[in-house]
Order: structure tokens, then sequence, then C-alpha cells
């Protein structure tokens, strides 16, 4: 977690520009992503599909990610699809990625007139919009830490961390976590009929107890270079293609 967190994009909230002025190592998913993997626990192709839409404000003031297949007018969206129903649900957001400006993110992406959280990842029929992070979150643990690529560190292990600390610190009942992490929320009749998935302000009470131990670590996100980061990404595609 230290290694991962104290890497130069999450001290400086921003990556570094080549000698040319442009970034090429540096996403804006490459920051966004491990912290929400870490926070909310959801799986990697969950993350990168969520439309700016998806981030939402209850009305009690909670802001919250709706996980879902759906497009902004609640019908079917063929290039979002999840694992099953289960994985349908509202997760909290951590009041330390608040903190970091993700709604403030949210907002600028938003004004330059993009409609998903991570504009810069292209769609795969078969995996989705996670092919490439997947990949790329493989490749970031191999090279900039010597981690070996043997399936034992990959980004599924964010979820297994939150589902850890929340099952031995936090003695958080099985649904409470079932519906955190997308799990079905049970087996029984009474579980599945009666018992009703709670608000995002209910499940933030838990949520906003987790601590990782990165609080100090990690600076703001740098909106400004952020921006300039996605156009870099998008520009490289295109001269791709």
């Amino acid at each position: 977690m230290k290694q991962i967190f104290g890497f130069q994009w999450f001290q400086t909230g921003r990556g570094e520009l080549t000698k040319s002025g442009t970034y090429r190592e540096f996403h804006p998913r490459n920051y966004w992503l491990p912290l929400l993997g870490l926070y909310t626990g959801a799986r990697i192709r969950e993350l990168c599909q969520i439309k700016l839409s998806d981030i939402r404000l209850h009305e009690s003031g909670t802001w919250y990610i709706d996980i879902n297949d759906t497009g902004t007018d609640g019908q079917s969206d063929n290039n979002k699809s999840l694992k099953n129903l289960a994985s349908i649900r509202r997760v909290p957001l951590h009041p330390h990625l608040l903190n970091l400006g993700i709604i403030e993110w949210k907002d600028r992406l938003q004004s330059e007139g993009f409609d998903r959280f991570f504009p810069e990842l292209s769609h795969d029929d078969i995996k989705g919009y996670g092919k490439g992070s997947t990949k790329w979150f493989g490749g970031f643990l191999a090279t900039k830490f010597g981690w070996e690529r043997d399936g034992r560190k990959t980004f599924h292990s964010f979820r297994h961390t939150l589902i850890t600390k929340c099952m031995n610190e936090h003695s958080l009942p099985p649904h409470r976590l079932a519906q955190i992490t997308g799990h079905s929320r049970g087996n029984s009749v009474l579980t599945n009929t009666y018992t009703k998935d709670l608000e995002p302000d209910v499940l933030l009470k838990t949520v906003a107890e987790l601590d990782f131990g990165i609080t100090e670590m990690v600076a703001k996100f740098d909106l400004d270079a952020g921006i300039q980061a996605l156009r870099d990404a998008i520009n490289r595609q295109h001269k791709d293609k």
C-alpha cells in the first residue's frame, strides 16, 4: 500500500511532463482507479465504465456511485455490463475521495463535454472498458516496484483488502458487506425478500470509518494537469488510429 500510494503521481496529484511538455505515462485513471478500487471494493470493469451521471448526490447530502448497466436515460447500455444482478448497488464515496477532489474532477469533466469518468479508456467487445486498465495495472506493479506478475497481487487485491478490513476490524454484517461489494445478499427467503438494501447515507457511516493509512500520503488531484493528460492520451489514440 505504501509503495503504490507513495508513487509520484499520488504524492503530487499530477504526473511528470515529458521534455516536449506532454503527459505520456500519466493518465487520470492512474490516479483515480486505484483509489476507487481501494475505497469502494468495486471490480475494475465496474469502475472503468462508470458515467459522470453515475456519481450522484443522495437527498441526505451523501455522494455515492451508482453501479449499474444502464445509460443516462435508464435504458440498457450495450457498453456497460455487470457480473450479475447482485452487482447493481449504490456505494458511498469515502470522505478521503471527496477531499482529494473527485467531485471537482467530475464537474470539470462535465464542463469539458465528457460523459464518462474515464473518457481516455477504449471499449473492448469482450472485456469492456477494463481491458487496458487491467493490463496497465499489472505492468505498473511490475515495472515500478519489481513485483512478480504471478497473479497474487492484482487490482482485485484492493477488493480483498476492503472486504478483509470490513470483516476483521469492523465486524460488518454479511448483508451490509454484500451490498457494498456487489455480492449476493443471501440465499434465504428472508434475506432476498424482506431485507432491502440500505440507503447510501446509512452505509456511509461504515465506509467513512475505513482507514488504510494513506490519508497523509496522497495529494489532491491537479485538475488542470488532469485535463492536459486526458487530452494528450486522447490525441495519441487518434494518431494511432
